[in-house]
């Protein structure tokens, strides 16, 4: 099994890190957490309570940093779960933000892109020496 790699990225300003452990993206939630406003150690909780209902886990980086970490297609949910009645005006504007804008944003940056080309560029391609394989791994695929 590989190690779990680390990608750091910047949306709309705010910094995030992501894992990619085996295809799977986790994200670091305690950052998100803190930046919407909501107390991490209440969410933290909450998060373990629930357990069952959520993929998160720890990882550990290079530094002994730990990075407690939920599966991206759970983040919505997980989210979801704060009820914006029950918190500050400017912390529900900040989660709807993140529910919507944010998180939509994460996942169209993590979805493989496939460039879709016409026959002609295609088999011009394979003439010119590049294999199924490495078309289908740079994300060419013929119309």
């Amino acid at each position: 099994m590989a190690n779990p790699k680390l990608i750091s990225m910047n949306i709309d300003g705010i910094p995030a890190t992501i894992v990619d452990d085996n295809g799977k993206h986790y994200v670091h939630l305690r950052p998100i957490i803190e930046d919407i406003g909501l107390s991490w150690k209440r969410q933290f909780a909450k998060l373990r309570a629930q357990s069952y209902d959520y993929d998160w886990r720890y990882f550990v980086s290079g530094r002994d940093e730990v990075y407690r970490c939920i599966l991206v297609d759970d983040l919505a949910d997980f989210l979801g779960s704060v009820n914006p009645l029950s918190v500050a005006p400017a912390i529900a504007r900040r989660l709807s933000y993140y529910q919507r804008d944010w998180l939509r944003e994460l996942k169209e940056r993590l979805t493989p892109k496939v460039i879709t080309c016409g026959n002609d560029l295609y088999d011009i391609l394979k003439a010119i020496g590049f294999g199924d394989a490495l078309l289908e791994r740079i994300g060419i695929s013929k119309s």
